[in-house]
């Protein structure tokens, strides 16, 4: 049973560096176009703080907060 805790306790390094890689595969080519103007980067951060209010608003109704 010491085996599996130990093995559990080496793949969530794994996952995280996968899910991070995953988000800046996913982020860099819309960073690239936040690059071109002025109006790029302002759609782009609201583009994220939307979708930040929506994840949180999710979030909050599946754990009842």
């Amino acid at each position: 049973m010491l085996l599996f805790w130990k093995n559990v306790g080496q793949f969530p390094r794994f996952f995280i560096t996968s899910l991070l890689g995953l988000v800046f595969i996913l982020l860099s080519p819309v960073l690239q176009q936040a690059k071109k103007s002025n109006l790029n980067k302002i759609l782009t951060v609201l583009l994220f703080v939307t979708l930040l209010f929506i994840l949180l608003g999710i979030l909050n109704a599946m754990f009842n907060l």
